[in-house]
């Protein structure tokens, strides 16, 4: 893996189009591509949809980056079935939408500002967690203390590009 570059940033509040739910990691993919899709017919149908940024997004709650440095078959299967993740995904929507009633399973969410480490990973979904441990690596270094919330967003599509060329904005809450 690449050496990352890192910044420390202030991301503005947003309004969005969300689904919220709890997941192993096994099943993350198996519900983020047809929650994206029930949203994305959402805010079709509320003539909703957002021109300036349509760019899914994943908000991870009540994270820890302790055991990131384990590994071995029983770490692996812990991480895979047993693992849950309170997870919240999401579309952006224009500002101007905020009057829209939330759908079935769909809430309407204003989330807050706040201070992130931000930086790009490239590649497969599967090595992300080489990207969390680089941003623990580069918080310790900096003397920056890790929230519990992460932010991935999906430039593109895993159905439309390689794996290898998969674009994930990743950020993680600081304290």
């Amino acid at each position: 893996m690449s050496q990352l570059e890192f910044e420390t940033i202030e991301k503005e509040s947003f309004l969005a189009a969300s689904i919220k739910k709890t997941v192993s990691t096994i099943q993350l993919g198996k519900v983020m591509g047809p929650s994206y899709f029930k949203i994305k017919e959402f805010l079709k149908s509320n003539d909703a949809v957002n021109n300036e940024n349509n760019t899914p997004f994943c908000i991870y709650r009540n994270v820890s980056y302790d055991n990131l440095d384990k590994s071995g078959i029983i770490s692996t299967f812990k991480m895979m079935f047993l693992e849950k993740w309170e997870i919240e995904m999401g579309i952006p929507l224009s500002k101007e939408k905020s009057e829209i009633s939330p759908g079935e399973e769909i809430e309407i969410t204003d989330f807050p500002k706040g201070k992130y480490i931000k930086t790009i990973h490239m590649g497969p979904y599967r090595e992300i967690r080489q990207t969390y441990k680089q941003i623990k690596q580069y918080a310790e270094a900096q003397n920056l203390t890790l929230g519990s919330t992460s932010i991935e967003t999906y430039f593109n599509d895993p159905g439309s590009v390689p794996e290898n060329e998969l674009k994930t904005e990743v950020l993680v809450a600081i304290k």
